[in-house]
């Protein structure tokens, strides 16, 4: 696994709004848009678990600031997700677990800390950049990522737990 300081090769979304192109009904991309106006914590009840395999396409409002426990565990057709803007701080621990086939990640500039197995899982996950806003990756953060070739750390991250990019 490779990694270079400060070489942003894919740019953090730092607008407050979604680009055009992930904005739901901008393609033929199905989105997860179950979030009501102002809601600040996604969180495990939230995620609709009919949605499990079917949902391929996941872009969270710029207005949550918290992705829970759990939120989108086991989402195993999920491929792609991103952030609006710049509210989101904290993506807790198992948000992500076992999204298989998750290959397209792109983390916002102001998430300020990844907790313990966020990302755990992730085969698909082959590149990825950590904003110089995240201080703290958790345990087994992105561990059996087998895929993962190309992480781009850049200044500020201060704590990396055990684990955090094993397998």
């Amino acid at each position: 696994k490779g990694s270079s300081p400060n070489n942003n090769k894919r740019d953090n979304n730092t607008e407050d709004e979604c680009p055009a192109s992930k904005k739901p009904g901008s393609s033929n991309e199905q989105f997860l848009n179950h979030q009501p106006d102002g809601i600040r914590m996604i969180e495990r009840e939230l995620a609709d678990q009919d949605e499990v395999w079917s949902r391929r396409n996941l872009v969270v409002p710029g207005n949550v600031q918290v992705i829970g426990k759990e939120a989108y565990r086991d989402f195993r057709g999920l491929v792609s997700v991103h952030f609006c803007g710049v509210g989101l701080q904290l993506i807790m621990q198992d948000a992500f677990f076992s999204c298989k086939m998750l290959s397209d990640l792109v983390l916002p500039i102001g998430l300020r800390s990844i907790g313990a197995r966020a990302f755990r899982e992730c085969w698909n996950l082959s590149e990825l950049s950590i904003p110089g806003t995240v201080v703290e990756l958790g345990l087994s953060a992105f561990e059996g990522c087998i895929s993962l070739n190309d992480v781009q750390i850049h200044n500020g991250l201060c704590f990396i737990h055990g684990r955090a990019f094993y397998g």
